[in-house]
């Protein structure tokens, strides 16, 4: 086990964390935990459905017989990926 220390957590979050803790018997640690391990899992998920969709939409142009294109597909996912005010990418 780990030993950490979190700063900066809001008060009401603090509180609610706490509360929730209490409700399942589990220590603030364990909660914690138990939290991110869900968090990853479902991030996880979701990632695996984008790529599943994107595969099937790849598959479906193949059907078709259309000239198929993956690296401008994968240059359109990765630009909207990237896109935004935040980004520190650079035009290619």
């Amino acid at each position: 086990m780990l030993t950490a220390t979190i700063k900066n957590v809001d008060d009401d979050a603090w509180r609610i964390l706490k509360v929730e803790a209490a409700k399942h018997d589990m220590t603030m640690g364990q909660f914690i935990s138990k939290l991110i391990k869900e968090h990853a899992t479902d991030e996880l998920a979701k990632q695996r459905e984008y790529r599943e969709a994107l595969a099937a939409t790849m598959d479906a142009i193949r059907q078709k017989g259309g000239k198929f294109n993956a690296s401008a597909i994968i240059r359109k996912w990765r630009d909207t990926r990237y896109a935004g005010p935040s980004s520190t990418r650079a035009s290619s």
